[in-house]
């Protein structure tokens, strides 16, 4: 091709491209790909570089949260878009719960403690501002709640009475803290509740004057009606996050039925990597709120 013929064909080419350009309707976005495929690369890189930041911790807590960088607080914060609106919703409840709590019982003189998922969520808002939390893997009771089916297994609690010592959970602790004991759980029907009971009195001996087993869902709608937030928080609360079991994916306990409780030693290993960024944002919230509080009580709380 001489250079006559070259210039021709790029005229051509110029001529061609402009044609299509002007048939392209103008409604049509056609993507950038290469800005495209930077924003994935980029979003998959911060998405690495939060695993690699909540794999030092089996659980994310204060220290974690203090030993962070501003870039790895800004990477968290990236990343943490699945788990923001759990840990909106849920502080917004529990701060409410914490503040009755405080009301009946005082400040610093009570424990709560989570019956399985169901009330982990709000555990971890009073966990971080400084209320002693217990978290307590268990579920399936209300099935055994008929003819006392439950003791069918009782050949596994002695090992489960092991790690409620652990917890600081025994008969002789609880009598001598000095503190309300407050083991709530959720009510649909007060069936599991019942059985749980049940179970603390009889093969484990916890059933002092400073213990009381509660309805949490009540506790919930309580303490939300008496506060500048109206009841339905709590409501919709309930509704989705307690009633639906999504907040099991935040809380960080794992699900242990009954007839498993020898196998307790597993859920103390239990990771969750939405659980983690879900604490970090109750943390980072409480702490910009100046109502983040490290209370010692809780460093072998799951």
């Amino acid at each position: 091709m001489n250079v006559t013929q070259l210039i021709s064909a790029i005229s051509s080419a110029k001529c061609l491209r402009k044609n299509l350009s002007s048939q392209i309707n103008p409604n049509i976005c056609i993507p950038n790909l290469q800005n495209d495929s930077f924003e994935m690369s980029l979003s998959a890189k911060r998405n690495l570089q939060a695993k690699k930041i909540l794999s030092r911790t089996k659980k994310f807590d204060i220290d974690s949260y203090n030993s962070l960088s501003r870039k790895e607080r800004a990477i968290l914060m990236a990343t943490s878009k699945e788990a923001e609106d759990a840990a909106k919703d849920t502080l917004k409840v529990g701060i409410n719960v914490k503040n009755d709590l405080d009301k009946k019982y005082g400040e610093g003189n009570y424990v709560f403690v989570s019956i399985g998922t169901s009330p982990s969520g709000i555990g971890r808002v009073l966990e971080f501002m400084g209320v002693e939390t217990k978290y307590l893997p268990i579920s399936g009771l209300s099935e055994y709640w008929e003819n006392d089916s439950y003791k069918d297994f009782s050949t596994s609690f002695p090992k489960y009475k092991d790690f409620l010592t652990e917890q600081g959970l025994s008969k002789e602790k609880i009598e001598s803290s000095g503190k309300k004991y407050l083991f709530f759980d959720y009510t649909r029907t007060g069936r599991s509740l019942s059985v749980f009971e049940n179970i603390m009195k009889e093969y484990f001996g916890i059933d002092s004057k400073n213990v009381s087993y509660r309805s949490f869902d009540y506790e919930c709608y309580s303490s939300s009606a008496k506060h500048i937030d109206p009841e339905k928080y709590a409501i919709d609360y309930i509704s989705f996050y307690v009633s639906q079991e999504h907040i099991a994916e935040f809380g960080g306990v794992a699900h242990l039925p009954l007839w498993e409780l020898d196998n307790i030693d597993q859920c103390k290993n239990f990771e969750s990597e939405n659980a983690k960024k879900f604490n970090f944002l109750i943390i980072d919230t409480l702490r910009r709120k100046n109502l983040l509080k490290n209370n010692p009580a809780n460093n072998n709380s799951l």
